[in-house]
C-alpha cells in the first residue's frame, strides 16, 4: 500500500471528478471573479467548458472581456487546464442565496471572542457596538451592497433605493401544505 498526501489525493480527485471541480469553482467563485461574484454564478461544467449565469448585459460584456483572466485564475485554483472556454448566459441571479452565503462568509471571517462587558460602562458598550457596526457596514459596502438614499438601509440591487422605499412588498412565501 502506497502512502500519499492529502494534497495529492485532492489533485487526483480534481482530475477525475467533474463534480469536485464544479464544487470548487462554486466555493471559490469570489476569488476567481472578484466583485462580479454578486452578479454571476456557476451553472455547470460540460466537457471542457464552464457555463456561467450573469445578471445584466453590461456585466456579461465586462466578464467576456475578462475571460482570459478568469481562465488563468481557474487554472491556478484547479492546478491544471481543465476549463478551455467560458460560456456566459444572461439570467436572473437568486439574491436571497447570495445574501445567505454572504452572511455565512462573514461569520467565518469574523473572530468570535468572548468579551466580558461587565467591566465596561454603558457608554463604552455603545461605542464598541457602534465601531463593530461601522466595520460590518464597510465590509458589506465593499462586497456589492448599496446604501439606500432614503432610509440608509443596506441592500443588494442596482437601484438607489431599497425595495421597501420603492414600495415593493416583502416576497416571503408561506408553504400552503
Amino acid at each position: 500500500m502506497k502512502i500519499t498526501s492529502v494534497g495529492e489525493m485532492i489533485r487526483k480527485g480534481i482530475q477525475k471528478s467533474k463534480t469536485l471541480r464544479e464544487s470548487l469553482l462554486k466555493a471559490y467563485w469570489r476569488d476567481i471573479v472578484g466583485n462580479m461574484e454578486v452578479k454571476s454564478e456557476v451553472i455547470k461544467i460540460k466537457e471542457d467548458q464552464l457555463f456561467i449565469k450573469v445578471e445584466g448585459s453590461a456585466n456579461l460584456h465586462f466578464m467576456k472581456m475578462k475571460e482570459t483572466t478568469y481562465l488563468n485564475n481557474i487554472e491556478k485554483l484547479l492546478n491544471g487546464k481543465f476549463i478551455q472556454k467560458i460560456n456566459f448566459r444572461l439570467g436572473k441571479i437568486n439574491l436571497n442565496n447570495k445574501i445567505q452565503k454572504e452572511f455565512e462568509r462573514m461569520e467565518e471571517i469574523e473572530e468570535i471572542t468572548e468579551i466580558d462587558y461587565s467591566n465596561y460602562s454603558l457608554e463604552e458598550r455603545i461605542k464598541m457596538l457602534e465601531e463593530m457596526s461601522k466595520i460590518r457596514e464597510q465590509y458589506l459596502l465593499e462586497n456589492g451592497y448599496k446604501k439606500c438614499i432614503q432610509c440608509g438601509n443596506l441592500f443588494l440591487g442596482k437601484e438607489n433605493k431599497c425595495p421597501k422605499c420603492r414600495g415593493i412588498k416583502d416576497r416571503t412565501v408561506v408553504n400552503k401544505y
